[in-house]
């Protein structure tokens, strides 16, 4: 019985892998290699130390050879990127929750679109500049645009990701 269990358990391992690995990402990944890390709030405590160790790490990445790019993301884009609830800026603003319009968001750093082969369409990549306080951005995909904006110029619109309750000690949402 307990061999049948764990026969079970490998055959739903494996097929879940399959289903991962054969996942159209949208971007070519023959040559992409990923990793996750962590890091702990003991010794990067702050929004800033966090940054500071994340673009180090991009530098001495970047520096092997043969490294065609390097890009720092919350979450690989289609693999399980975090859903967020959203505002649209002149849209009126469903009073319940659960009806304001839900995304997957990632945030990720300026090489990311080199690194990983996306090619972008319309508008401009990301700069080193984009994303301190007041220079908030957002890259959106063609579906995102078609959906949110349909009919509509995308580029130059605003968004948001408000909180559901707000947290003592963090900043608003700006407008991106």
């Amino acid at each position: 019985a307990l061999t049948l269990v764990l026969l079970v358990g490998a055959g739903l391992m494996v097929r879940s892998f399959l289903k991962i690995y054969t996942t159209d990402l949208g971007m070519p990944t023959e040559h992409l290699m990923t990793m996750r890390m962590t890091l702990t709030q003991a010794k990067y405590p702050t929004p800033e130390k966090r940054l500071a160790f994340y673009d180090q790490l991009a530098q001495k990445l970047d520096a092997i050879a043969g490294t065609d790019g390097v890009a720092i993301t919350t979450s690989v884009p289609g693999l399980g990127a975090p859903r967020r609830r959203m505002e649209v800026d002149g849209r009126p603003v469903p009073s319940r929750w659960e009806d304001r319009p839900e995304v997957a968001a990632s945030i990720v750093s300026p090489g990311f679109f080199r690194a990983t082969g996306i090619d972008l369409i319309r508008g401009r990549g990301l700069s080193d500049t984009d994303g301190a306080a007041g220079s908030e951005v957002v890259v959106v995909d063609e579906r995102f645009a078609r959906q949110h904006f349909a009919g509509e110029d995308p580029i130059g619109r605003r968004i948001k990701f408000p909180a559901r309750e707000p947290v003592a000690g963090q900043r608003e949402p700006v407008w991106s």
